[in-house]
């Protein structure tokens, strides 16, 4: 275990005791894995907002959103961006393999 996740571990038990141990590492994980969406979304917002392409800027625009509704607490199922990011990327790297 690495020293992050016990002292979480430790955080958990004493913070909210009420947490079964068992779930306890599935939710760091999963807290762990939102935060990596978060900070990829983040990053690829801020290295597409002032492209040249205009498509570029329109996921900046959706991945903004997104970070948005997160910040609010309101979930994919309320909104689905990724969707929208996840197609617009496939056909970006398609055209830019072909071209």
């Amino acid at each position: 275990m690495t020293a992050a996740r016990a002292l979480l571990m430790k955080y958990l038990r004493r913070c909210y005791p009420e947490i079964p141990y068992e779930y306890r590492r599935r939710l760091i994980l999963g807290a762990v894995a939102r935060a990596q969406k978060a900070a990829h979304s983040h990053y690829a917002f801020e290295h597409n907002s002032h492209s040249t392409e205009e498509e570029r800027r329109k996921l900046a625009a959706n991945w903004a959103s997104q970070l948005s509704f997160w910040n609010m607490g309101i979930g994919e199922s309320a909104r689905h961006p990724g969707l929208k990011i996840s197609r617009a990327i496939r056909q970006m790297t398609s055209s830019s393999l072909r071209g």
